[in-house]
């Protein structure tokens, strides 16, 4: 789902769940200007609680991972996260986009 809306937005998506040195990486994706990395959560839970589950140190670790796969790639790098909610009494699925986090 967070990757068919990556590519709804424009992104073109290089890899799925890569394991780099500095961190393991859900999403990765190319647009004119940037290389993106896009960490994506879900759960049951609250958009609150699903960001919790992405802590600064993990962010961290995934910046480092972002800035040397740009260099690759000669973009900018960024590091995005996706939050796709279900709501447990209407068993609708609620996505969340947060752009440079």
């Amino acid at each position: 789902m967070a990757e068919k809306y990556l590519q709804k937005q424009g992104h073109r998506i290089i890899s799925r769940n890569l394991f780099h040195p500095a961190a393991e990486l859900d999403l990765i994706s190319l647009t004119p200007t940037h290389l993106v990395v896009t960490e994506v959560k879900t759960g049951l839970c609250g958009e609150a609680e699903l960001e919790r589950r992405f802590p600064h140190s993990a962010r961290d670790r995934q910046r480092m991972a972002a800035r040397a796969l740009a260099r690759r790639f000669q973009r900018a790098p960024r590091l995005d996260l996706i939050m796709v909610r279900v709501e447990p009494d209407s068993a609708q699925i609620r996505l969340s986009h947060r752009i440079d986090v």
